[in-house]
């Protein structure tokens, strides 16, 4: 699996699937790099993970999205330990989810 930040060229993947988030917060969201694809090997994407900032400073995951067809594999578990490292590399001691 691999984890990358959403780019724009994601905004139709995840318009059409993530139908908690304003289409207009899509690409900022996107710009400030709050969501991560989750994709296979060959780069199929599988899922997300969106996350804000609760108290504007404590990230917060808002969503995690698997595909039915990828669940049970510890993809979620995978995204959930990634997301944590970054948080901690930018400094945050503290996650909320």
């Amino acid at each position: 699996m691999k984890i990358v930040y959403a780019t724009d060229a994601d905004y139709a993947y995840l318009r059409i699937r993530d139908h908690h988030l304003l289409d207009s917060l899509i690409s900022t969201k996107i710009s400030q790099h709050e969501i991560y694809i989750l994709q296979t090997a060959q780069g199929l994407n599988i899922g997300w993970l969106r996350y804000g900032y609760f108290w504007d400073n404590t990230p917060f995951m808002n969503l995690i999205w698997i595909d039915e067809a990828y669940r049970s594999h510890g993809i979620g578990k995978q995204a959930v330990l990634f997301w944590e490292t970054e948080m901690q590399k930018k400094g945050f001691n503290l996650v909320m989810t």
